[in-house]
C-alpha cells in the first residue's frame, strides 16, 4: 500500500510537470512567433530601403595613367609566382587556349571586348597597376592576382569585373563605416542579380546558351540597377557589354519595376548580417585599419550610434577588448545607420538593457526620452543634444601589457591626449564603472542568436561560388 501511494504521489507530480513544461512551452512559442514576426517586419522594411537608389556606393575613383613597365616575361613571371597553377588554366577549359595568354595579352593592350568604350584605357590601367604591385611583392596581392587570373578562364566581361575590383580594393581608398557596409550590402546585391539571372533562364522568361549567363545578367544590372542601387561601376560595366545589349531585350517599366520586386525578394539579408558578424568577431589588435571590423571600432568610439556609456555591452564580457556582437544585434546596427533608429520592441534588451536606450545618442537623450513619455509628450522631433565624449578611442581598444609581460583585461580609464610622437594614446574602458547589471551568464533572451565563429570574408566567398 505504501509503495503504491509512493507512485501515485510520483506520477501525479510528474504529470503536473508535464503540465508546467507544456504551458511554458505554449508560452515561449507564442512569444516566440510574436517576436518573430517582428523581426521579419523589421528586415523587410530593412531590405526594402537597402535595395533602393537611396543605399548606393560612390562612384569608384578612376586610376592614374598607369604606363606598361614590364616585359611579358616578366609578367608571366608574376603570375606565375603567386598563382602556381596558372599554366592550368584555360579559357572555357579548351585545350590550346591558355588563360596565362590572355593575361599577359590584357596588360600589354587591354580586352578586346572594351576596345573603343569609355572603358578602354580604365581597364588597361587597372590590370597594369595589379600586376605592377605583384611585381613590387606588396604583401596583400596574391588573393587578386588569384582571382584575376581565375576570372581568365571565363568570357571578358568576367575579367573585366574581376581587375577592376581588385585594381579598386588595392587602391587603400579607406571608406568610412556607413560605406563599408554599403559596399557590402552592394556584393550581396550582385549576388542577388545573379541568382536572378539563373531563375529567369531556368524558368524560359530568357534565353541564354551560355552555362553561365553572365552576359544576362549583365542585362538585368544594367536595366535593374537605377531601381536595386547597385554598384556603379557594375552598372557602367554592363552597359558596355555588347553581347548584353545584342543578345536581350531592353526591360523597361513597369516590367523591370515588378522583376526588380523579385531582386529584394532573393537578396539574403540574413546572409549580409551574418558576414558582418563574423568580421565585427574577428577584430583583433592586427586588424587592418580599413577593414570592417575595425570601422565598426571606430563607430562604436564616436560614441554616433551607441550611448557612450552603454557601449560595454556590445563587447565580449569577460576584457571588453574586442566586439562580441550576434545577428540581432547586427541588424540594430544596420537599422540605426539607414533608418536613423532601431525598430524593435520596448521590452526586447542585451544583458539587461533595452535595446533601444544602446541606440540611442547619448544618456541625456535617453532619460529626456524617457521624461517626454512620462509627460505624455509623443514627440518624434530631433534632439540637439550633444555625445558625449567619453569611452573607447579609435582605431581600437585593447588590453595593455604589464611590466611582468601579463596583460591587464582591465585598465582605469585615461583622457585621450597626444603623446610625444603625435599619436593619439589608447583610451581603456573600465569595466567597473559601465552602468547596468553585468550578469555571469549569457543572456537568455530568445531573440538572441550565438555569433558564428567563421570570418566574414570567407562566407562571402562561399555566398558568391554557391550563387554561381
Amino acid at each position: 500500500s505504501s509503495n503504491s501511494s509512493s507512485s501515485s504521489n510520483k506520477n501525479n507530480s510528474n504529470s503536473m510537470k508535464s503540465k508546467r513544461s507544456k504551458n511554458r512551452a505554449s508560452s515561449n512559442t507564442s512569444s516566440g512567433v510574436e517576436a518573430g514576426a517582428g523581426v521579419l517586419s523589421r528586415k523587410a522594411k530593412l531590405v526594402q530601403l537597402l535595395l533602393s537608389p537611396a543605399v548606393q556606393s560612390k562612384p569608384a575613383l578612376e586610376l592614374a595613367e598607369e604606363p606598361a613597365k614590364l616585359s611579358e616575361a616578366q609578367v608571366t613571371a608574376v603570375f606565375t609566382k603567386y598563382v602556381p597553377k596558372v599554366k592550368e588554366f584555360f579559357f572555357r577549359g579548351k585545350p590550346g587556349q591558355p588563360s596565362l595568354k590572355f593575361l599577359v595579352s590584357a596588360y600589354r593592350s587591354g580586352l578586346q571586348a572594351f576596345r573603343g568604350t569609355e572603358l578602354e584605357k580604365h581597364l588597361i590601367w587597372c590590370i597594369r597597376f595589379v600586376v605592377h604591385q605583384g611585381h613590387n611583392r606588396r604583401p596583400d596581392v596574391g588573393r587578386h592576382l588569384i582571382e584575376v587570373a581565375e576570372a581568365f578562364t571565363e568570357c571578358q566581361a568576367v575579367q573585366a569585373r574581376a581587375i577592376e575590383k581588385a585594381a579598386l580594393a588595392m587602391l587603400g581608398v579607406a571608406p568610412d563605416f556607413r560605406e563599408a557596409l554599403v559596399k557590402l550590402v552592394g556584393d550581396y546585391k550582385g549576388i542577388a542579380l545573379k541568382m536572378l539571372a539563373y531563375e529567369r533562364v531556368a524558368l524560359g522568361l530568357a534565353r541564354d546558351f551560355d552555362a553561365v549567363p553572365t552576359h544576362y545578367e549583365n542585362r538585368l544590372t544594367a536595366d535593374l540597377g537605377p531601381f536595386i542601387g547597385a554598384n556603379p561601376e557594375d552598372i557602367r560595366r554592363s552597359l558596355l557589354d555588347g553581347h548584353a545589349a545584342s543578345r536581350f531585350p531592353v526591360m523597361v517599366e513597369p516590367e523591370a519595376a515588378e522583376v526588380a520586386a523579385r531582386c529584394r525578394e532573393l537578396f539574403d539579408l540574413d546572409a549580409v548580417l551574418q558576414v558582418f558578424v563574423g568580421e565585427v568577431n574577428s577584430f583583433s589588435e592586427k586588424s587592418d585599419q580599413a577593414s570592417l571590423a575595425s570601422l565598426f571600432v571606430r563607430w562604436l568610439s564616436t560614441g554616433e550610434g551607441v550611448a557612450d556609456e552603454r557601449k560595454h555591452v556590445l563587447l565580449d564580457e569577460d576584457t571588453l577588448s574586442r566586439p562580441d556582437i550576434d545577428s540581432n544585434v547586427a541588424l540594430a546596427v544596420f537599422e540605426k545607420i539607414f533608418l536613423g533608429a532601431v525598430d524593435i520592441a520596448e521590452d526586447r534588451q542585451i544583458r539587461g538593457i533595452p535595446v533601444r536606450k544602446i541606440f540611442a545618442e547619448s544618456s541625456l537623450e535617453v532619460e529626456c526620452e524617457a521624461s517626454f513619455e512620462a509627460d505624455g509628450d509623443q514627440s518624434t522631433g530631433g534632439s540637439d543634444f550633444g555625445t558625449a565624449t567619453s569611452g573607447l578611442s579609435s582605431p581600437g581598444f585593447f588590453s595593455a601589457p604589464s611590466e611582468s609581460g601579463s596583460e591587464h583585461t582591465r585598465q582605469p580609464p585615461r583622457s585621450r591626449s597626444q603623446s610625444a610622437d603625435g599619436r593619439q594614446e589608447i583610451v581603456f574602458f573600465d569595466s567597473s564603472q559601465a552602468p547596468g547589471p553585468r550578469p555571469s551568464s549569457p543572456p537568455t533572451d530568445s531573440t538572441e542568436a550565438s555569433a558564428p565563429t567563421a570570418v566574414g570574408e570567407k562566407r562571402r566567398k562561399t555566398d558568391l561560388s554557391q550563387a554561381a
